[in-house]
């Protein structure tokens, strides 16, 4: 009994002395700071390099789309050129001298330097393929936002995950540090046993090893909580962080007990990203195809210019603005038919097979995804069966220790039948920790199958 006594007290200074521990640890930490899982999520947002570049890409389908609407408003410009003409250019002019002769004379025109400037219009007039083209960078920004959507997403998942595991790596450690002690506790009452000849070398042997491996469980345990956090960081986008300094506030079975909206039975498959973009996929393959298909209509511009040419045999004559420039300008209709064009009819029939591309890969991804809701639901209900059943098992192992505890008093029992029940709580407990950490993990997989993941956790 005294021995019972003397092992319940220093498992409480052992409790007692790693949560010192941890405190040690946090308030020498150079980095320190506390993480709940929203926070977590919250600098996810705005670290991981993955999502920064989809926001990037996002603008950027965003600019261009702007860029294209505005092919329909006029460009106005400034054209200016200053050349110097080695040889002129030469034409052929009846001889004026001798009009009813037919001869011809060669004639030179213009001076060794030329110079112009003016502002010039362009107009689109009728362009069939514009419409086509704005609608076609519209769904690309359509495409950009949705990637932006599932690498969140994906983000969400993973940081809610890593998180989850670094909470379980902490009650695992636990539970090792626990097993240690008692280990190191049977050991040393054996060893002072067989010293007073009352217990075999080879029960001292085996209490010995046990103690070792538990010793080993215990700093290998204590080692994945380090590289745990280590993960839950690269995925918030802060690895240079020291892992030890991190503390979450956040506990397992606290997030289990969160209010949960139960899973609909009804669902849209248009809230997974990944089924919105074969959706995308096949409007624009479709406009892409319509596009190439009016190719061949006419493009009618407007283009205008007003200026001045300036000509002169030198510097300091072309330079001469009085007399020697000119004013010029014109406006006019540009009118463009393309009457061939052997490579359309290629190109409209690779954007159909994109469209039926698209149309095979949403019905595949409808089958795939009701497959992956009825899975997820499915193994959602029985973590929660299973975290029901664990709840009453801890019921029953306390219950037991309690009666086992109380005949080790009355001097009943042995200490081995206490400390077996002792092992049977703390298995209990360790399993239902895991099934906390399953059923969270069930979570996230039954939002991620119905497309209903967020960030907020509230």
């Amino acid at each position: 009994m005294n021995c019972f006594k003397k092992y319940r007290r220093m498992k409480k200074i052992a409790l007692l002395f790693i949560a010192l521990t941890a405190v040690l640890q946090v308030s020498f930490a150079q980095d320190y700071f506390q993480l709940s899982l929203q926070e977590a999520l919250n600098l996810a947002m705005e670290n991981r390099p993955a999502l920064l570049i989809a926001q990037k890409e996002r603008t950027s389908s965003s600019l261009t789309t702007r860029q294209s609407k505005s092919g329909f408003t006029p460009t106005i410009g400034m054209d200016a050129d200053f050349r110097y003409n080695t040889i002129l250019q030469t034409s052929i002019i009846p001889d004026f001298t001798q009009p009813n002769s037919n001869e011809r004379q060669a004639v030179q025109f213009g001076t060794p330097l030329q110079a112009s400037a003016g502002i010039t219009l362009n107009q689109s007039l009728i362009d069939p393929t514009k419409k086509g083209n704005i609608r076609a960078n519209e769904i690309l920004e359509e495409l950009a936002v949705n990637v932006v959507s599932r690498t969140e997403t994906e983000l969400i998942e993973a940081v809610r995950a890593a998180y989850y595991q670094v909470l379980l790596s902490k009650a695992v450690f636990e539970f090792s540090t626990s097993s240690f002690l008692r280990a190191e506790m049977l050991w040393e009452q054996l060893d002072k046993r067989a010293k007073e000849q009352r217990a075999l070398p080879t029960e001292v042997s085996t209490a010995f090893i046990t103690k070792e491996n538990a010793a080993l469980a215990k700093a290998t345990d204590e080692q994945n909580i380090l590289l745990n956090k280590a993960y839950l960081l690269v995925q918030i986008g802060l690895p240079e962080v020291d892992p030890r300094s991190v503390v979450l506030t956040d506990e397992l079975s606290t997030l289990a007990s969160t209010t949960q909206n139960p899973p609909s039975a009804e669902w849209d498959p248009g809230l997974r990203p990944e089924y919105k973009e074969t959706l995308l996929n096949q409007k624009l393959a479709a406009t892409n195809a319509e596009t190439e298909k009016r190719s061949i209509a006419p493009i009618l511009n407007l283009v205008g210019f007003m200026g001045a040419n300036g000509f002169g045999d030198s510097n300091s004559s072309i330079t001469d603005i009085g007399q020697s420039w000119f004013g010029s300008s014109y406006l006019g209709l540009q009118l463009s038919i393309p009457f061939v064009d052997f490579s359309r009819s290629s190109r409209v029939a690779i954007q159909n097979m994109a469209k039926d591309k698209a149309a095979i890969q949403q019905k595949d991804l409808d089958a795939q995804i009701s497959y992956e809701v009825l899975l997820a639901g499915t193994r959602l209900s029985q973590a929660e069966k299973v975290l029901t059943l664990q709840m009453a098992n801890i019921e029953v192992a306390t219950s037991n220790l309690k009666i086992i505890t109380s005949r080790f008093d009355q001097g009943r029992s042995l200490l081995t039948d206490v400390i077996d029940a002792e092992n049977l709580l703390k298995q209990a407990e360790q399993e239902y920790l895991q099934a906390v950490y399953n059923l969270l993990i069930a979570r996230i997989n039954i939002e991620k199958a119905q497309g209903t993941l967020t960030r907020n956790l509230e």
